[in-house]
């Protein structure tokens, strides 16, 4: 039987590293799946040696992009909230600020109420500020945002859709609270360009 390739780690790491994503549990559930995968297909020739290094492997490229598994990420860490119509706010603050080309403002908003972990959300930071630079000449200037839909799934997540609006194309940001209990904080954003994906359902 084939054992599983590590290049497949690198390509699915290579397409999570421009962190247009911020979803801790995707890195978290692939890692689990992987060694889980990975025990069961070399546990008949007890090879041990084989799966210790891929262990090592795979957390060395997780780090390197900015991603630590050992760090316990806690939602009261971040500032949560109890009426749920206040997160509309939080949301349209951000876009705000992107739309007046505020990146680092908003992502301070982002950061008071998101549970990443400081060091890991400065990686963030940083690789969205080159991304936004690199798009800039082909985009053009911001020139305002639109709420496009806001839709409660359950009793406990709730996704804000907007775009910000540019001179040549928009950017589609998401947003999505989650509330363990009976507040709410901000679970995970992401922005890109898909255009199809904009709806108003």
């Amino acid at each position: 039987m084939n054992k599983p390739h590590l290049s497949s780690i690198q390509n699915w790491l290579g397409r999570s590293s421009d962190f247009k994503e911020l979803n801790m549990t995707k890195a978290i559930s692939f890692f689990v799946i992987f060694l889980a995968s990975t025990i069961f297909l070399t546990g008949c020739n007890n090879n041990q040696e084989d799966i210790s290094s891929l262990d090592k492997k795979l957390d060395t490229l997780l780090k390197e992009k900015g991603i630590n598994l050992n760090t316990v990420v806690k939602s009261e860490s971040a500032e949560q909230v109890g009426d749920e119509a206040k997160l509309i706010e939080i949301s349209t603050s951000v876009v705000n600020e992107v739309s007046q080309g505020k990146l680092f403002e908003a992502f301070d908003i982002i950061k008071k109420h998101s549970p990443l972990p400081e060091s890991e959300f400065k990686v963030v930071k940083e690789q969205a500020k080159k991304q936004f630079e690199v798009i800039k000449p082909r985009f053009g200037d911001f020139i305002g945002y639109e709420f496009i839909n806001s839709k409660k799934i359950g009793n406990s997540i709730i996704r804000h859709d907007y775009i910000v609006k540019c001179e040549n194309h928009v950017i589609r940001w998401e947003f999505i609270y989650y509330k363990p209990k009976d507040k709410w904080f901000l679970n995970s954003f992401k922005w890109d360009d898909q255009i199809g994906l904009i709806n108003n359902d």
